[in-house]
């Protein structure tokens, strides 16, 4: 008896798109990022930080903080036509700190505080007798004299600053002026310019100054940057950190364009038949029909 032929089951295992799509993109990207330097992952989710460039510590002249734990301590005293100066002294023994009498400040103090913080008691005997102290707790100095004494001093001091400024700004002006380009890779040339001008930009006295000149250069993806040398650092520092590469999403899609002919070749590959408003698609296995339609079920209307 003749064995019979055994049908081998059609399996479908080649897909209709063979080159690896993803793949492929993934490449071209890195062939991208090759072109430009190290990129820096602009990635804030993955930081959870903002991340600090500079930093200004403004100075108070008037109050303590509460860091100084020595001029914050309760203190407990009794001053009887105790002269102004040496009751001074004592505070300053105290607090660990240099008080500066002015020669202007004379007198005889009397009054008791019980468990008082002592920055309250200084600030207290002050009013008692209508002085004003500067107090620069970073130095551990605190000068202390009448008020028309101190606002004098604070006058010429602002006067001279001003004065200083200006020199600093003359000499300044004389400094040569370099141009440098910088190129772009992945922010574009009217970005940087936005960001970096405004950056520079002061406005006083209803005019705006800028110390630096910059020009969008659309061809080469690049700026160009005039101005002083120690601007120009800050500008490359500046644009390390904006001119990174940003997460990307690769995105895979196919476009097949279906019709009858593309329907009656599918279904040869998968041998599979069926009726749809009266056309047949299906196909054969060595030479024997699959899917014929039967009944209401088999047809797709």
């Amino acid at each position: 008896m003749k064995k019979m032929k055994q049908k081998k089951t059609f399996k479908h295992d080649t897909p209709l798109i063979k080159q690896d799509v993803k793949k492929l993109g993934k490449i071209e990207v890195e062939k991208s990022a090759e072109m430009g330097p190290t990129p820096v992952e602009g990635d804030v989710a993955k930081l959870q930080k903002r991340k600090q460039i500079s930093s200004v510590k403004e100075k108070n002249y008037l109050l303590i903080p509460d860091e100084y734990m020595l001029l914050k301590q309760k203190v407990t005293f009794k001053f009887q036509n105790l002269d102004y100066k040496e009751a001074m002294g004592l505070m300053a023994k105290i607090g660990d700190v240099n008080i500066l009498v002015g020669e202007e400040v004379a007198g005889a103090i009397t009054a008791e505080l019980s468990d008082v913080p002592w920055d309250k008691a200084f600030n207290a005997l002050l009013d008692m007798k209508n002085f004003a102290a500067d107090i620069d707790v970073n130095s551990n100095l605190i000068r202390v004299h009448s008020p028309a004494t101190l606002t004098s001093q604070e006058s010429y001091k602002s006067a001279r600053a001003s004065a200083v400024r200006k020199k600093v700004e003359l000499e300044s002006s004389v400094e040569p002026v370099v141009s440098e380009i910088f190129r772009l890779y992945y922010i574009t040339p009217a970005e940087a310019k936005a960001t970096i001008s405004e950056l520079f930009t002061s406005t006083g006295e209803g005019s705006t100054y800028s110390p630096i000149q910059v020009t969008e250069e659309k061809t080469t993806r690049s700026i160009i940057v005039r101005g002083k040398a120690k601007d120009l650092d800050v500008v490359d520092s500046v644009i390390r950190e904006i001119d990174v590469r940003t997460k990307q999403v690769l995105i895979e899609a196919f476009i097949v364009e279906a019709t009858s002919s593309f329907e009656r070749a599918l279904g040869n590959k998968l041998g599979a038949a069926y009726t749809r408003k009266s056309l047949r698609a299906g196909g054969t296995i060595e030479g024997s029909t699959i899917g014929n339609p039967s009944g209401s079920e088999a047809a797709l209307q």
